[in-house]
């Protein structure tokens, strides 16, 4: 029987028995990812193409062309954390734009290097001697043999721990996760990353998920709100600069409020933030959406509404924007899925806004690079706002060395049959969402 469901699976995929992962095979391995039949990848890098994310925000080489404020910067939203001016490039050459998505390729198929950071909680003396170790175990560049799944071993150089200059204590690698744990020479590394990890000294988070709560700037006094939480890693990020106990007072004055609709991922969000021990949290499982908020803070007629200084909404998304370490992603990626949880991405944020008081801060992320997930959704929240919230630049982050891209000014909405929905009111996108 065995023999005769392998000859299917044969059949079904023409013979490539590569196009289906074995068992106990990591989905990083990109060694069965590399041609573009078998990631399926044109699909979802035509659709990047037609938007024109490719070579937008890059200065031009023609010598007619400028980067310059667009008359449509107040109306018009930017999916960049960092930088919320729009600008709009009045010309771009068409090999800028080549040589862009070439890049593009090329990263999606390397690994992910792995980072961390220094918690802030620790003593001084214990994170000056962190920094110090830290640099020991990776002071100079060292090659060491890596063995990929199907057995093949390829030689990976291993230089010098960066520090990532716009958050504070924190390192990135120049290997990935699976490096480190399965490499022999990086074996006394791994360890004290593991112990570190467990007694709260270190955390080990990727550094994209660092940049939602560093554009924050979250304060010790301050009252946020998490409102997509788990697994717990951004939670665990706002939670120690909350827990910082100010000049004469025996406890922190702050506190964060860490939801998730999902009670499971709520347990591993409790996991994950009990190594900070600190009383300034409280967890909660709700709909994002729906969160409540007491009568009395409501709008009480004077312009005076909301609950929190500070509200992150990193929102459900399609995570195509996570191919590196999920490359399943390419199989699994139509246009449909992402008209289809634009609805409820703004739903959450609007609700955020709600809860967010007068001159607070809201920062919206997801992990996803798809205009109808990022700046159409922020443009729908400043049109049903009404002047009620704006976009402001997170220059702290820029001038930390943070590097970002204007988001697009103008995008298309497709189906999944490469259609373009024209108007709200198609019928197609009411469908979708």
């Amino acid at each position: 029987w065995k023999n005769q469901k392998r000859k299917r699976r044969e059949q079904s995929s023409d013979g490539d028995k590569s196009s289906k992962p074995k068992s106990g095979q990591r989905s990083s391995d990109w060694s069965r990812f590399t041609k573009p039949k078998e990631m399926r990848s044109d699909k979802m890098i035509a659709y990047y193409s037609s938007q024109g994310i490719f070579g937008w925000g890059l200065p031009s080489t023609t010598a007619n062309s400028s980067n310059t404020p667009s008359s449509a910067a107040s109306d018009t939203p930017t999916a960049s954390t960092a930088n919320t001016t729009t600008y709009k490039t009045s010309s771009i050459q068409t090999s800028d734009r080549s040589l862009d998505r070439s890049l593009f390729c090329d990263y999606t198929t390397r690994t992910l290097n792995a980072s961390f950071r220094v918690t802030s909680l620790s003593p001084q003396h214990f994170q000056d001697q962190f920094h110090s170790q830290i640099q020991s175990f990776t002071s100079g560049s060292t090659t060491v043999p890596v063995v990929a799944s199907d057995g093949t071993v390829s030689p990976t150089v291993v230089s010098p721990a960066r520090r990532i200059p716009f958050v504070p204590g924190a390192y990135q690698l120049s290997v990935d996760r699976n490096t480190i744990r399965k490499s022999p020479r990086l074996k006394e590394f791994h360890e004290w990353l593991k112990v570190q990890t467990d007694v709260g000294h270190i955390t080990r988070q990727e550094t994209v998920s660092m940049v939602p709560p560093a554009a924050l700037s979250v304060l010790p006094h301050h009252s946020v709100l998490d409102m997509c939480a788990a697994p717990g890693s951004k939670t665990t990020q706002l939670l120690e600069t909350i827990s910082q106990i100010p000049p004469g007072s025996s406890e922190p004055v702050g506190c964060v409020v860490a939801n998730d609709a999902d009670t499971r991922r709520a347990h591993m969000l409790v996991h994950q933030c009990k190594r900070i021990n600190s009383p300034a949290l409280l967890v909660t499982t709700h709909p994002g959406q729906e969160f409540p908020m007491p009568p009395s803070y409501r709008n009480d007629g004077e312009g005076n509404e909301g609950v929190f200084d500070r509200v992150l909404c990193d929102v459900p998304c399609t995570g195509d924007g996570t191919v590196r370490k999920n490359p399943t992603i390419f199989k699994t990626w139509n246009a449909n899925s992402q008209n289809n949880i634009h609805s409820l991405q703004v739903a959450i944020a609007m609700r955020g806004v709600r809860l967010c008081k007068v001159g607070g801060l809201l920062c919206y992320s997801t992990c996803s690079m798809s205009p109808a997930e990022d700046e159409a959704a922020v443009c729908s929240i400043l049109r049903q706002c009404d002047g009620a919230v704006e976009l402001v630049e997170c220059e702290e982050l820029r001038d930390k060395g943070f590097v970002g891209r204007p988001g697009l000014t103008e995008w298309r909405v497709f189906d999944d049959n490469k259609a373009t929905l024209r108007h709200f009111g198609d019928d197609r996108w009411r469908e979708a969402g």
